[in-house]
């Protein structure tokens, strides 16, 4: 449960704890997410923190699941600040 609320966190550009659970309060897609789950920040960061190794190597999994899959592609990405 835990997973899917920070994935879609991620995607949507919530990355801290306090704003996670705050959407978990809210939010309804968040809650259908958590299963009717309402974790606190101080849940959603010890899990952040005690998976994260985990975490990283599934997100490059996924990713590399997504380019075989023909889903994205990788590359450089260059932005002229001019």
């Amino acid at each position: 449960m835990m997973l899917k609320v920070l994935i879609y966190a991620y995607m949507v550009g919530v990355l801290s704890s306090r704003k996670i659970a705050a959407r978990l309060e809210t939010d309804v897609a968040f809650l259908v997410l958590a299963a009717g789950n309402r974790p606190n920040h101080r849940t959603i960061c010890a899990f952040r923190q005690r998976y994260l190794q985990d975490f990283r190597k599934l997100f490059i999994e996924l990713v590399m699941v997504a380019r075989a899959a023909g889903l994205t592609k990788l590359g450089k990405v260059s932005i002229d600040g001019t």
